[in-house]
């Protein structure tokens, strides 16, 4: 619908230790993001991908930019006009990453800005599991 092009791979990964409100959170930020700021881009051009090394859980989204988002916005806050309905999603992604003891990464590399989580494959948190 936005003219973006789209790139998509899921290797064999196993998602049921997620809970699906948590990767529905994940994707809908970085997706979210990767959307708006492609809208400015020359190129626009999304690429996803997940996929399992050893034990983790890897999710790639990275998306074309015509500017170092990074260099110019570090701490990734949000460039949306009401922020105080937005700016959540980047520190969301990261606490969820936390309680499954993992990590992401955000960088600019050619062009392209890269978000990454990784996930430990069931670890999350027992109070965020029910347990």
């Amino acid at each position: 619908e936005k003219g973006i092009h789209s790139d998509i791979k899921i290797d064999n990964v196993e998602l049921s230790y997620i809970e699906s409100i948590d990767i529905t959170t994940i994707f809908g930020n970085l997706l979210d993001n990767a959307i708006e700021a492609s809208r400015r881009a020359s190129s626009p051009s999304i690429s996803v991908k997940l996929c399992m090394k050893q034990d983790y859980l890897f999710c790639y989204v990275t998306n074309n930019i015509d500017e170092g988002s990074l260099s110019a916005n570090p701490e990734l806050k949000s460039t949306k006009k009401d922020k105080t309905m937005h700016g959540f999603g980047i520190r969301t992604v990261k606490l969820i990453a936390e309680q499954y003891h993992g990590d992401c990464e955000f960088s600019v590399k050619d062009g392209r800005f890269f978000a990454t989580v990784m996930l430990a494959c069931g670890t999350a948190e027992p109070s965020r599991r029910g347990a």
